[in-house]
């Protein structure tokens, strides 16, 4: 089978935005794809893009890292296709070529009928948005709004006397005698009883919870590194499913002990 050798922007601004193009003509019309094109004899990978962005956009684009090369089969050929993130540096983009374009946020990745090569970076694309615009839990948390949820340490007593618990019980309604679970705009997540693989099975219970609450937006403390003496190193994996989820924010420090392992 013959092997096609293209290259894709990945064109993004500063808001996370990505730009995608409708295609106006051929087999494929009216599908999504990143623009882009062949790589001509004697070009480099970085040279063909910017060629063709003039060419198909008329403007022109900084060229980053290389993002990722796709490798599809379609029916007549198979396609390689190297994806570069960039950026406007000169122009706005005008359609030479394409039917339609738009300046897409991660929400609205799955709004548009992708090209199928095209369509195997979107989830790519999304972790990495998500990662570049990546919120982390506050040092401190003196207020809340009414969607938020305090998660803090506990034990499965409930006895909040202490620590984040204490701030829990004193300002955002976590209920006394109550260890586990949604109380107020709390969630205790208890960590006094047991070992790393205790507080694991809690964690759990608890992204179970936050999955079954979208409306809500979770705040996890540094559940476990205070008086219950863990380190970051040994809790702040058990959060690793958390990453993906877009209503659970972490502390940077977890965060960071995540990406070391990923």
């Amino acid at each position: 089978m013959k092997t096609i050798h293209v290259v894709a922007a990945i064109i993004h601004d500063d808001e996370g935005r990505i730009f995608a193009t409708q295609r106006g003509y051929g087999d494929w019309k009216g599908w999504w794809e990143f623009p882009g094109g062949k790589i001509e004899p004697g070009e480099n990978s970085q040279d063909a893009i910017r060629r063709e962005i003039r060419e198909e956009l008329n403007c022109e684009i900084a060229v980053g890292e290389l993002l990722t090369t796709v490798e599809y089969d379609y029916p007549n050929f198979h396609l390689s296709m190297q994806c570069f993130m960039c950026t406007l540096s000169s122009g706005e983009p005008q359609l030479l070529e394409h039917e339609d374009a738009s300046w897409l946020r991660r929400e609205d990745l799955d709004s548009v009928k992708w090209l199928p090569a095209d369509k195997g970076i979107i989830t790519l694309l999304k972790k990495l948005i998500m990662k570049y615009n990546r919120e982390f839990t506050p040092e401190f948390i003196t207020e809340l709004n009414t969607n938020e949820i305090f998660v803090f340490g506990s034990n499965i007593r409930g006895v909040h006397g202490g620590g984040a618990a204490r701030v829990a019980n004193k300002k955002f309604g976590a209920e006394w005698g109550v260890g586990e679970g949604l109380t107020g705009q709390c969630y205790a997540l208890p960590t006094m009883e047991g070992g790393v693989d205790y507080i694991a099975g809690k964690v759990q219970n608890f992204l179970g919870c936050a999955k079954s609450h979208p409306e809500f937006k979770f705040y996890v403390t540094k559940i476990a590194c205070g008086i219950s003496g863990f380190k970051v190193e040994e809790i702040g994996p058990l959060f690793a499913d958390a990453i993906s989820m877009e209503n659970v924010i972490l502390p940077k420090e977890f965060v960071e002990e995540i990406e070391k392992r990923s």
